[in-house]
């Protein structure tokens, strides 16, 4: 947290995360379902502005994810080619790219967002 973006998360009613934020008037709150809470997160803290975040329906998810881009076995090759360099060579983190979704992979999981923010950003394991 820092003084010009201070965000709060909390538990919410049953499985749900209270996600409060400051936003240009004030204070702004959104609840949440818990696997969201990576596209709100990164959303705060890419934001330009103290300006409201919207909160999306779907997640990217694998199989999204290769309906969007097509070419399911080159992703999953190139996601264990970036595996193993973590294993063999020590490399933790690498931007992967793609078209629509933009892939990141860090110690072991993969990020997406999505370009246009139709979907929301997901982080998975990746188990080769």
């Amino acid at each position: 947290m820092n003084s010009d973006n201070k965000i709060r998360i909390e538990k919410g009613k049953k499985d749900r995360l209270i996600i409060s934020y400051e936003y240009d008037e004030g204070d702004a709150e959104i609840e949440i379902n818990p696997e969201f809470i990576y596209d709100i997160i990164i959303s705060l803290f890419e934001r330009q502005s103290k300006n409201l975040i919207n909160e999306n329906s779907f997640l990217i998810t694998l199989e999204e994810f290769y309906k969007i881009e097509g070419e399911k076995r080159f992703w999953q090759n190139t996601f264990d080619k970036v595996k193993m360099e973590e294993e063999t060579k020590g490399i933790t983190q690498r931007n992967i790219g793609g078209n629509r979704i933009l892939v990141e992979y860090y110690k072991g999981r993969l990020i997406f967002q999505d370009d246009l923010r139709g979907y929301g950003s997901n982080v998975i394991e990746w188990k080769s």
